[in-house]
């Protein structure tokens, strides 16, 4: 019994000579804190640290894949590349080919039309016609 009395007592002192220590670390730890969080903020907002990569691809008329253009190693210049959805697998295409695998556009509300561009003009095609 007096051991656990004896224990008591010391633990009792302890805590407000630890509350004591507590509080006059206090300023000096949320300074850490404000410090670590504005570089967050920082890394964030200012430097862009987390912002997302742009991806920009043509998804193919069966969706069966996409085409985007990708920068050759080593070079300044883009090439065409088509990727599978099934497989992923990567196929670089031919420059020199039509681009047959071209988008289809998009089709309007009622399905009577498409809004597509080409060579950075926007045309309308009539679905009714025959002829494409």
């Amino acid at each position: 019994m007096k051991v656990t009395i004896i224990v008591f007592c010391l633990a009792l002192c302890h805590i407000p000579a630890r509350a004591a220590e507590i509080k006059t670390d206090a300023p000096n730890a949320r300074e850490d804190r404000l410090k670590r969080a504005e570089s967050r903020f920082q890394a964030i907002y200012d430097r862009r640290e987390f912002s997302p990569k742009s991806f920009q691809a043509t998804w193919l008329a069966d969706s069966s894949g996409y085409i985007v253009q990708e920068p050759i190693p080593n070079s300044n210049k883009r090439e065409r590349v088509r990727y599978d959805t099934l497989s992923g697998q990567r196929v670089v295409e031919d420059p020199n080919e039509e681009e047959a695998d071209a988008p289809s556009g998009n089709i309007s509300p009622d399905g009577r039309s498409v809004l597509y561009s080409e060579k950075g003009n926007l045309y309308v095609r009539d679905l009714s016609d025959s002829q494409v």
